[in-house]
């Protein structure tokens, strides 16, 4: 008899719901461009999330992205709210159906508290699967984290560069 009681995943859920924070050293009127520049998305997002730009509009409204986690599904991001430089909403489909946002907060001294949060429903019965086993928000703030890490990379050679 196998027992799978030690191996389930104790805080399962069928949603993922989280948002992780940077403070960046520059003022939204630096960040925002980075984070507004979508068809630059594949140049400095980690490899662990292959970006592919299915379309890019000018306001953005519409824009859309394909992400692929490494050794994941893709899924489709679709930009359908913009407030610049505070936020870029995204509508995802796919594997998982809800909202993700981008968030700009200028804080004292030109630094920005840039946040990423999602709140997402699993779709795929795989993926469904597999958060019975990992943790899976566990493993997308990992992701959000390198993603961030990214960003502030990104955005110190931006400012570097002007």
């Amino acid at each position: 008899m196998i027992v799978l009681s030690s191996t389930i995943n104790p805080t399962y859920m069928p949603n993922i719901q989280t948002t992780r924070f940077r403070t960046l050293p520059h003022p939204a009127s630096v960040v925002w461009p980075v984070i507004a520049d979508l068809a630059a998305y594949p140049a400095w997002w980690p490899s662990s999330a292959k970006v592919r730009v299915l379309q890019v509009v000018p306001g953005l409204l519409g824009s859309r992205l394909e992400i692929r986690p490494y050794g994941g599904q893709p899924f489709v991001c679709t930009v359908d709210g913009v407030d610049a430089p505070r936020s870029l909403r995204m509508a995802y489909s796919g594997i998982y159906v809800g909202r993700g946002a981008w968030t700009l907060d200028e804080e004292a001294q030109g630094q920005t508290r840039v946040g990423y949060g999602i709140d997402l429903r699993i779709e795929s019965r795989f993926i469904r699967l597999l958060a019975r086993l990992l943790p899976v928000t566990a493993l997308h703030d990992r992701l959000t984290d390198a993603i961030l890490d990214a960003l502030a990379a990104r955005v110190a050679a931006t400012a570097g560069a002007a």
